[in-house]
């Protein structure tokens, strides 16, 4: 018997996906699905699905994905070309954009698999305008570690990093 090479790799990707989500109950009504996809910070993109009172399901992003881009200087308040391309991306989906930035969908247990699999892909959409910045570099371990320094006012200046 002939092994079909189209079943391998489905299924092949399918098993990575099922051993790298990540699935924990906060609260009552309320879990957090941690994926294995990434944010141009290389965090893993999370989202939040709690049951509403009319037995359906709402899944955000709590506005994760907007605080990051802001993180780094995007600001979606003023008028621009990628505010504009935001609000295609988010127009040519069923997502919805809540004024505090979130993003969801609301989906019933029919549909959640597909409203979250379409979450997913305008988050990941959303979290990719931040390469349209001037000069955007992901920051190194070395800057991450001296912003914290800095931060937490553990040093005044300069910080000086020794090579092993």
């Amino acid at each position: 018997m002939m092994i079909n090479p189209c079943e391998v790799v489905t299924q092949s990707y399918l098993d990575l996906l099922k051993e790298n989500f990540q699935c924990r109950v906060l609260e009552e009504n309320l879990i957090e699905i941690t994926t294995p996809y990434l944010y141009p910070d290389r965090d893993y993109i999370s989202v939040y699905v709690e049951q509403t009172p009319s037995g359906k399901f709402k899944v955000s992003d709590y506005g994760e994905v907007v605080t990051k881009l802001s993180t780094y200087g995007f600001g979606l308040s003023r008028k621009s070309r990628a505010k504009d391309t935001l609000e295609l991306i988010v127009r040519s989906s069923d997502v919805v954009r809540f004024k505090d930035g979130s993003f969801y969908v609301i989906g019933t247990s029919e549909t959640l698999g597909s409203r979250i699999s379409e979450l997913f892909n305008v988050i990941r959409q959303v979290s990719d305008l931040i390469y349209t910045l001037r000069g955007y570099s992901l920051p190194t371990f070395k800057d991450e570690v001296a912003d914290f320094l800095r931060e937490k006012t553990l040093t005044s200046k300069k910080i000086i990093f020794l090579k092993e």
